[in-house]
């Protein structure tokens, strides 16, 4: 598990030169369904999140998931309004909160 500032470099550094523009066309293509719930794996720090919940219709539900709760808490950080996601990890019960199950699963390689 990633602990400390591991997130914060992964997000300034890696996600730069290696997951940005992936994480652009995957949110532009998931946008595109026009979904009523998203269900991401692996968000790690959020640059697929951030970019979802831009274009994301309003009221759209979005979960988020990660292995690494600093990694959650990194993409829920940087996410343009409080709220916008609904993350879930190991220390999170929300997963069996869900209303309906999820049209669309994000997942960016790695």
């Amino acid at each position: 598990m990633f602990t400390g500032s591991v997130a914060e470099v992964y997000d300034t550094y890696l996600v730069l030169l290696i997951f940005e523009r992936y994480a652009t066309d995957l949110a532009k293509r998931t946008a595109a369904l026009a979904p009523e719930a998203v269900l991401e794996i692996a968000a790690g720090s959020g640059v697929v999140t951030r970019g979802i919940t831009s274009m994301l219709e309003p009221g759209t539900r979005h979960a988020v998931t990660d292995l690494n709760p600093p990694m959650l808490e990194m993409a829920a950080s940087k996410q343009p309004s409080p709220g916008s996601m609904d993350g879930c990890g190991p220390s999170s019960s929300r997963h069996a909160e869900r209303k309906s199950p999820c049209q669309v699963l994000v997942a960016q390689p790695m």
